[in-house]
Parts: structure tokens; C-alpha cells; sequence
């Protein structure tokens, strides 16, 4: 047995044959780690745990859902449509508001538990060799150079080289997006092999359908191909999709054509009064105001915001239905 890694060791383990992955993880296919091993190695490489980082308050993401410029223009239209007196147009208005917030609401919420989701994708408990005898442990315990035994039902704790397989498939649509199990076998495959191709490699997150077979980790935590989606997603920044932009201009124009709108059927108002030769009083000029708001209040499309948000909505459905995850 070659001598134990003292740190992380990144390497392109399905393009590697069985014994050269062993002697870079310093372990043995027959007993596995010693117990005194293991736990030094857990010290330097840490848990085998997706972390977990602090997310963005519920209430933080319920208040961003005002924050749009569209929704701030619909509650303008709210208030104007209340002050004239339109009071059946404010409640329309002020439903549609909140049902689009609402909407956005859930949509976010459950974007933000993405990585609770990923963790919960991991088995509690696996099976591995230790000083010879097979041992059952908490997958937090695994640690790289460990030997996995997996059989049929067993869920994958940590990315592995396969060193021993027979019949062994593993269905792997959590990870990879094939819908059927997939056979695994312990030849080397070619360095630029894509990750959904690498029928070498056990991933974390993937379950045995059947068969049974033996695999040497090659990483643990974070270092995991569903840890670095984790940290991937933890990661995104907070910056507004395509449609949103597009929405935000939708709006701005809006806002523009409506304050032009107003002006504009005031002044012809105005000017209607002025070459009649009738006087402009206080309650005239009101009237004139009144009038011209209301017109723009029609001109502002209040579903939109409702429509889209409920559109990504379903889209968002359908894609955790088959338990999907995207990002942009």
C-alpha cells in the first residue's frame, strides 16, 4: 500500500487503471482503511457533509417581490383607483398584485432549498471495508481511500472509482439526466470522457439497482460532483434573469407613456377649455386630472406580472415533478 494522502488529490480517476487509483489514495481493496487511518483522514479532509449555508429570510424574499417596477406601478394604479373611487378596480388590482407575489414567493423559496434538497439526496448510513471486516457507518465518516460495498437498494455516499463489479447498475438521473440504470464496469476509459459516460465512476446522490460491486472514493464533502453543484448554486449571484430585465424595460416604457398620456389628454383638456372661452376653476382642473388618470390606469396591462410569474411557476412544477434542478 502506498503511503496515505496528506491532502485533497484531484486526478482523472476513470482515466486510471484499478491499481493506480488504490496506490494514489493509499488504501488496499481487500481490508480498506485501518480505524486509525480513517480517522486521521477524516481530520484532514473533514465530514463527508454537503455544508450548508445561510440563506436568504423568508421575509427577505417576500419583500423583493415588491421591489419590482412593474408591481410598484400596479400599486400606484391601486392607490389612484381607490382615491377616485373605483374601489371594485383597486381590489382587482390589489388580487392580482398579491397573487403575483405570492407566486414569486414560492417560486424563490424553494429555489433557496435547493441544497437542503441535494443533502437529503444522501444516505444516512453505507457499507465499507475497515481493517478487513465489512462495517456499516455514517456516511459523514467516509473518507477518501475508503472501499464502498454496494449492492442492490444501497444508495451512493461519495464520488468512487469502481473496482469490482458484478452486474453492478446504478441509476444515476439525480445527477446525469439518464433515465435508465447504468451498467458499471472497472475499464479505463479516455481522459476527456464526459461525466455522464464515465461508467467507471459512482457518483454521490446515485442508488444500486442491482447487482453488487466494490469502489475505492475519490472524493468526499464539498469536493463531490453533488457538492460542487451545491456550492454552485450557493453561489449565484443575485442578478436579474433575461425576463426580468425585459420586464423592468416593459415597465419603464409603461411608465413613460403613461406620464405622457396624462399630460398630454390634460393639456388637450385644457386647451379645449381655454378656446371655448370657459373659466379653469379648482374643480375643472381636478376633473381634468381625474380624468386623465383614469385613462392611464386603463393603459396599465395589471395580469402581466400575475401571467409570467404564473407561467415560471408551472414551468418550475414540472421540472421538480421529475426531481430536475437547473441554473442559469
Amino acid at each position: 500500500m502506498a503511503s496515505s494522502p496528506e491532502k485533497e488529490i484531484t486526478a482523472d480517476w476513470h482515466a486510471l487503471s484499478v491499481s493506480e487509483c488504490l496506490e494514489l489514495l493509499g488504501t488496499d481493496a481487500e481490508k480498506g482503511l485501518s480505524k486509525n487511518e480513517a480517522r486521521r483522514r477524516k481530520e484532514i479532509f473533514g465530514p463527508n457533509i454537503i455544508e450548508r449555508k445561510k440563506g436568504v429570510s423568508p421575509l427577505k424574499i417576500l419583500i423583493r417581490q415588491f421591489m419590482n417596477l412593474m408591481i410598484i406601478i400596479l400599486l400606484i394604479a391601486t392607490a389612484i383607483s381607490a382615491l377616485l373611487g373605483e374601489y371594485i378596480d383597486a381590489v382587482v388590482i390589489l388580487v392580482i398584485v398579491l397573487v403575483s407575489s405570492v407566486l414569486g414567493f414560492w417560486q424563490e423559496f424553494r429555489a433557496e432549498r435547493i441544497v437542503e434538497s441535494l443533502r437529503k439526496m444522501l444516505s444516512p448510513t453505507c457499507n465499507v471495508l475497515r481493517d478487513g471486516a465489512k462495517l456499516r457507518i455514517a456516511a459523514e465518516d467516509v473518507v477518501p481511500g475508503d472501499i464502498l460495498l454496494l449492492e442492490a437498494g444501497d444508495k451512493v455516499v461519495a464520488d468512487a472509482r469502481v473496482i469490482e463489479s458484478f452486474n453492478l447498475q446504478v441509476y444515476e438521473a439525480a445527477l446525469t439526466g439518464e433515465s435508465e440504470p447504468v451498467l458499471k464496469k472497472t475499464t479505463i476509459l479516455p481522459r476527456d470522457t464526459a461525466l455522464s459516460d464515465r461508467t467507471n465512476m459512482v457518483y454521490a446522490g446515485t442508488s444500486v439497482t442491482s447487482g453488487k460491486g466494490k469502489a475505492v472514493v475519490t472524493a468526499t464533502g464539498m469536493q463531490m460532483e453533488f457538492g460542487k453543484i451545491a456550492q454552485q448554486v450557493s453561489e449565484i449571484r443575485e442578478e436579474k434573469t433575461p425576463l426580468e430585465v425585459r420586464m423592468d424595460e416593459v415597465a419603464k416604457t409603461l411608465g413613460k407613456i403613461v406620464i405622457i398620456l396624462v399630460a398630454t389628454i390634460a393639456l388637450i383638456d385644457i386647451f379645449e377649455f381655454i378656446i371655448r372661452g370657459e373659466p379653469l376653476g379648482q374643480t375643472t382642473i381636478i376633473n381634468i386630472f381625474m380624468f386623465s388618470v383614469s385613462l392611464a390606469v386603463a393603459a396599465v396591462p395589471e395580469a402581466l406580472p400575475a401571467i409570467v410569474t404564473s407561467t415560471l411557476a408551472v414551468g418550475t412544477w414540472l421540472l421538480a415533478k421529475r426531481n430536475s434542478l437547473a441554473r442559469n
